[in-house]
């Protein structure tokens, strides 16, 4: 939650909204704070919870902590992502739209409105070093949230999938890195991701 909570309060854009929030009222600044907290909920505590449980979340999420402008006016709160240009909620609809199919050996991932604005939560708290762990049962799409990761492109990170087992170890783990890493001569030989980017080390099935 912290995490989460503190990536949407280190955005510049989000930053600003807040100080206008503060000129304005304080009950404007109050709904702006508790719109933040909701959905910093929402994905933290309530993507841990299982399909069946959410409905019963988001409504104590809307009745006990979001200002009723927002409860009676958003649209379902596990649909919604911050876009970085304008620092608001929105729906996911026009993305997942835009989302192409994973397309594997023998099967085929399909986004969901969920799906997507999962994996842009996940980014933000990518965008800043925060570490992040999957947990739930299987078939929950974790695997399949992670090669969605790997294979969609970044400005700014350089994924690598590392897939554990119970005989990983960490040489198997450095080389997994050494392929996606190119000498560098800057400052003596080191290896690096590419220019402009960080590596960021997805790991699958981690026992």
């Amino acid at each position: 939650f912290l995490s989460i909570f503190t990536s949407m309060l280190m955005d510049p854009v989000v930053e600003q909204r807040l100080k206008a929030a503060t000129v304005d009222s304080q009950a404007m600044l109050e709904r702006e704070v508790r719109l933040l907290v909701g959905m910093s909920s929402i994905s933290s505590f309530g993507s841990c919870l299982f399909t069946h449980q959410r409905p019963r979340f988001e409504r104590y999420v809307r009745e006990t902590v979001l200002d009723p402008v927002h409860a009676q006016s958003l649209p379902p709160l596990y649909d919604l992502y911050m876009d970085a240009k304008s620092g608001t909620f929105q729906a996911v609809v026009e993305i997942v739209r835009l989302t192409e199919p994973i397309i594997e050996a023998q099967n085929i991932c399909v986004a969901t409105e969920e799906f997507v604005a999962f994996q842009l939560r996940l980014r933000r708290l990518l965008a800043i070093n925060a570490p992040v762990m999957l947990a739930g049962t299987a078939g929950s799409g974790k695997s399949t949230l992670l090669r969605y990761l790997l294979g969609s492109k970044s400005p700014s990170m350089s994924c690598v999938l590392f897939r554990a087992g119970p005989t990983a170890g960490p040489p198997h783990i450095q080389g997994a890195l050494v392929r996606h890493l190119s000498a560098q001569e800057s400052g003596g030989a080191f290896l690096a991701p590419p220019t402009g980017k960080r590596l960021v080390l997805l790991i699958d099935d981690l026992h």
